[in-house]
């Protein structure tokens, strides 16, 4: 027989505070080798690099950081008279920074230079990149199998424009990204030495929202934050609103970069969160307590060869500023007006904060017409009294069914006092006279088929 507990359960959820960030560029960042005035003559030389738009202001100041005349150095090289105004050097400046600006962007599936297919099924967290496992210098070792990606990284994307990949469902921006946000999450690693770093919890994949990856056309799991063994990394970005704004014109980079040459190509990580793409836009992905941001800084640089001044784009990829998720990220463009509180919202149904599962999982079954059942955990419902004795009139009354579990009678008996198997699985409930004829010393079969008979 067993006897129920009783319970007064509750729950505590602490809502955090949302925190938003606003950011303003940095404007110079200047590298040179400018040694002393005395050696004036090897600064023509000098390659000028710095963080922030290519505009005239940030080149003037970054001439002024690398030579000690620089408005005069910035003048010569760029081919103008002594002495010439302002309006004049910013035309000649639009001039050079609009040789980089515009030059042919490079598609996006030059990288893998797979082709679609390929491309398609990686960022669904298939094809043999994210199946093998490196396990010497030439068995699944990255810089034989995907060697191509650092050279990208390193020729292409940061200095060349990269197309966005719209071709590929995960970021077709025609009918998905309207939040302009993608997310990666990752739950395994080909280096065989370590898991990802865990930094989210999963709660929900709904199914219906990518099925061109899952190739389902409805259907959903439930994760409540996963078991304590599950390894989630997330990482991902967000650009403007504005179609001119930098963010927007190089989110093609910010994806290769984080999608295939940080995460996967440097970190090794791979696979997808079954039943979602590896990669796509936020729409499509599961949803979760948080996402690491990953952000591209805007920079140039101007060689002079004596002869020549060449401008160069200078891409560099670092985590949001101060280190702040995605989430945070996204509520700091609403500051500045590339977001609007109304896809901030949005967003924070899909990166819900940590400790938010419960909550987000029981929005999303509401929004399905559905709502939670208790869960029925015998252990925790109810405890073992011991082996008694039975005759005609029986010592628990009621009668649930025959060949029942003891959960299953468990459940059966919920609200009486008492409930014990017999013989086959009869389920009996009942009350305090469960011992009116006493405790049997022979004990019982509980596990077996005939649990024991009157």
């Amino acid at each position: 027989f067993f006897k129920m507990k009783t319970f007064h359960i509750f729950s505590v959820f602490a809502i955090s505070d949302r925190i938003a960030f606003s950011s303003s560029y940095d404007t110079t960042n200047v590298r040179g080798s400018v040694k002393t005035s005395e050696n004036r003559q090897l600064q023509l030389n000098t390659d000028v690099t710095f963080t922030g738009a290519c505009e005239f202001v940030n080149v003037v100041q970054a001439y002024e950081n690398a030579y000690s005349s620089g408005k005069y150095e910035l003048t010569k090289q760029l081919g103008l008279a002594e002495g010439a105004a302002d309006d004049e050097i910013e035309n000649a400046i639009n001039l050079k920074c609009a040789s980089v600006t515009d030059k042919d962007a490079m598609t996006f599936s030059a990288a893998s230079n797979k082709g679609y297919q390929f491309d398609q099924n990686y960022f669904d967290g298939g094809t043999e990149w994210n199946q093998e496992i490196e396990k010497n210098k030439y068995d699944g070792n990255l810089a034989v199998d995907a060697g191509r990606i650092p050279l990208f990284y390193n020729s292409v994307a940061r200095r060349t424009q990269v197309n966005w990949p719209g071709y590929i469902p995960n970021f077709d921006d025609t009918s998905s990204c309207n939040l302009r946000t993608v997310m990666c999450c990752w739950v395994s690693e080909r280096k065989g030495q370590y898991d990802p770093i865990d930094n989210s919890d999963v709660c929900v994949v709904d199914m219906e929202r990518s099925p061109r990856s899952n190739h389902v056309a409805g259907g959903f799991t439930i994760y409540d934050g996963g078991k304590l063994s599950d390894k989630v990394y997330c990482n991902g970005f967000a650009w403007s609103n504005d179609p001119d704004h930098f963010t927007n014109h190089f989110k093609g980079n910010t994806l290769f970069y984080t999608s295939m040459y940080k995460h996967f190509y440097e970190d090794g990580y791979v696979k997808n969160v079954p039943g979602a793409p590896m990669c796509g836009c936020a729409e499509q992905m599961p949803i979760v307590t948080h996402s690491d941001c990953t952000s591209t800084i805007e920079g140039y640089t101007f060689a002079f060869d004596e002869n020549t001044l060449t401008v160069s784009l200078n891409l560099t990829f670092e985590p949001c500023e101060n280190g702040i998720d995605l989430a945070s990220y996204y509520g700091s463009l609403v500051d500045t007006n590339q977001v609007t509180v109304e896809e901030k919202d949005k967003l924070d149904e899909i990166i819900v904060g940590k400790n938010n599962c419960k909550k987000a999982v029981d929005k999303f079954l509401v929004n399905k017409f559905l709502v939670r059942g208790d869960p029925f955990i015998l252990d925790e419902k109810a405890e073992y009294v011991g082996c008694f004795k039975d005759k005609g009139q029986r010592a628990l009354p009621t009668l649930k069914g025959r060949g029942k579990s003891l959960t299953e009678c468990a459940m059966l008996c919920d609200g009486y006092s008492y409930f014990g198997r017999q013989y086959s699985g009869e389920c009996w409930c009942g009350g305090e006279t469960y011992n009116k004829y006493g405790e049997e010393p022979n004990g019982c079969d509980c596990d077996g088929g005939n649990v024991g008979s009157w």
